[in-house]
């Protein structure tokens, strides 16, 4: 007969070898992340690069745009140049294409009509009067403006409001006053018809700017209104 201490230690194996045999239960699912996923940022389309506008280039003492006085015209795609050579424009001075002073760069847009020349809003001569050369000045005949605002067309008043103390004003044989705005070894020359000239001057000009140029300090300043030396072809 067996004894109760056999009896136990029967009952102990046997619920140790069910405890074996049990299933292990599964581990619980993971929390799902909450939220909702951030969707990717979107890439910002790059701008086509297109030509400014003339109303948006500036007149500089160092020059316009990317044309800087002293140096040659920088290479650029012809779709998106301020200015384009003209390899025969003073053809009617007898100057045969190809040699010095036979073109010149003007500017790519024609600008607002004028009574000065060709329909282009400025223009650059260059030293030696050869393409590649670098650039001597930019001469502004419509459209463009200082930074300041000034242009063809401003009156005397809002060109000394503008630029109260400029470096000097020449006078220029008596029909127009020069204002000289030096920045290093580079200027702007604004010259503004004079009133009182005994109708040398239509009454639509008088007292307003003629003309506007960029060019190196190493030339001496003065004007060019009255004469035949304002234009991009030798005279």
């Amino acid at each position: 007969m067996p004894t109760l201490a056999r009896l136990g230690a029967l009952a102990l194996a046997a619920a140790l070898a069910l405890s074996a045999c049990a299933p292990t239960p599964a581990p619980a699912p993971s929390a799902a992340p909450s939220g909702t996923p951030s969707a990717s940022p979107e890439e910002t389309p790059t701008p086509t690069p297109t030509r400014p506008p003339l109303a948006e280039l500036v007149l500089t003492p160092q020059g316009i745009g990317e044309v800087r006085i002293g140096e040659p015209v920088p290479g650029t795609d012809p779709a998106l140049a301020i200015v384009t050579w003209n390899a025969t424009g003073c053809a009617d001075s007898g100057i045969a294409e190809g040699e010095p002073w036979a073109g010149y760069w003007q500017s790519t847009e024609a600008g607002s009509p004028h009574e000065y020349g060709p329909p282009f809003a400025f223009f650059l001569t260059t030293e030696g009067g050869v393409e590649h050369a670098p650039v001597a000045a930019v001469r502004v005949l419509s459209d463009v403006r200082t930074a300041a605002g000034i242009g063809i067309g401003s009156t005397r008043a809002e060109v000394e409001a503008a630029y109260p103390t400029p470096t000097a004003t020449i006078n220029h044989f008596d029909i127009s006053t020069v204002y000289v705005l030096e920045e290093g070894d580079r200027r702007i020359s604004i010259e503004v018809a004079e009133e009182d000239t005994g109708g040398y001057w239509p009454p639509e000009q008088a007292g307003r700017v003629l003309f506007m140029w960029a060019g190196s300090t190493e030339h001496e300043a003065g004007g060019i209104a009255g004469g035949d030396g304002g234009g991009p072809c030798p005279v």
